[in-house]
């Protein structure tokens, strides 16, 4: 049985999603910016998928067994060997940097999960995907903010840089959900331009939340005390993203 990379990056974004809303707040003002950049420009500079939540960054490449392309190899090989010059990106890359192989097996999928810097030679281990999910839904649910923004940042860099001129010529969706559901995209012109712009959007949002309450208010849709727990709980609806 053959199970393609796609449909293992969908079940995975599917499940990481639910996981991530399970632990969430129903009060709380979220923007997530989830890139599929398998097949873009970017893919080879980067990897098939990355993901940031407030404190919470990472770059995933997927392989299924059959898949096992000799450019991944050549890639790590290439990031193995110039990291040694740089010692203080290391911890962050085996944070933030992944490989997941993946092969069906008597109806189950089995997974080989390990930081991207200890993907080859390839460790046969039959780790579950679930347990790899929860485990980012955990940390975006608590961000420890182990590395700041600026390290992380400085880490995609240089993996795009490893492997061309740096240029990754590819945009990205930010994706912001308000307490009641509405959802708002914002299209970047840059996947970098997102670690500049969570807070912004937050602020954005919570400020239109505020006004729309006013409005309310004003057209007698709501009583003061009804507003008065409404702006309370709008003005802590950010403070998961402040952290």
């Amino acid at each position: 049985m053959k199970i393609y990379e796609s449909i293992v990056i969908g079940n995975f974004l599917f499940a990481l999603g639910f996981a991530v809303r399970a632990r969430g707040k129903s009060d709380a003002i979220t923007a997530t910016a989830i890139n599929l950049l398998q097949q873009s420009p970017a893919d080879p500079l980067l990897g098939d998928l990355m993901m940031e939540f407030p404190g919470v960054v990472r770059l995933i490449e997927f392989k299924t067994i059959e898949n096992r392309s000799p450019k991944e190899r050549a890639r790590h090989a290439v990031l193995s060997s110039r990291i040694i010059d740089y010692p203080h990106l290391e911890s962050i890359s085996r944070a933030v940097h992944w490989y997941i192989e993946t092969s069906a097996k008597n109806d189950d999928l089995v997974a080989t999960i390990a930081p991207y810097l200890d993907a080859f030679p390839v460790r046969r281990q039959g780790h579950k995907l679930e347990a790899f999910i929860s485990s980012i839904a955990d940390e975006v649910a608590s961000p420890s903010e182990k590395f700041s923004r600026e390290n992380v940042k400085s880490y995609l860099r240089w993996v795009q840089e490893t492997q061309g001129d740096g240029k990754v010529g590819t945009g990205a969706l930010l994706l912001v959900a308000e307490p009641n559901g509405k959802l708002h995209y914002a299209a970047l012109s840059d996947l970098f331009e997102l670690r500049l712009q969570h807070r912004n959007w937050i602020d954005y949002c919570e400020k239109r939340v505020l006004r729309e309450l006013s409005q309310e208010q004003v057209q007698g849709r709501m009583n003061p005390k009804e507003q008065q727990i409404e702006e309370e709980q709008t003005r802590n609806l950010g403070r998961g993203m402040s952290r």
